[in-house]
């Protein structure tokens, strides 16, 4: 994802870390062990998702791939079928094979 995205998840896990090896210290200041281990889980989940992130992109990139070349065979079979009808026909009688065209 994003460098944002992993600069935070990888700041919350070290701010986790830092946490959890001085509990005895930010006890005093309010900070208990279930808020520690949630903090760590968050962002284990924070990279879980990431990475789910990732793979669909990747999935995307290919089927973006896929589709802008069927996209390309697409308009190259309708431009040919275009040209035949147009070099048959007036363009009177376009319209009814479905060309819009007006030259």
């Amino acid at each position: 994802m994003s460098k944002t995205y992993l600069n935070q998840v990888e700041k919350t896990k070290m701010l986790a870390e830092g946490l959890s090896a001085n509990q005895a210290i930010v006890r005093h200041v309010g900070i208990n062990d279930e808020q520690v281990a949630e903090l760590s889980q968050i962002a284990a989940e924070a990279e879980v998702l990431n990475h789910a992130v990732d793979e669909l992109r990747a999935a995307l990139s290919v089927k973006t791939r896929e589709a802008n070349r069927k996209l390309v065979e697409v308009r190259e079979k309708t431009l040919a079928a275009k040209r035949v009808i147009k070099r048959s026909y007036e363009p009177e009688r376009w319209k009814e094979f479905g060309i819009l065209d007006k030259r």
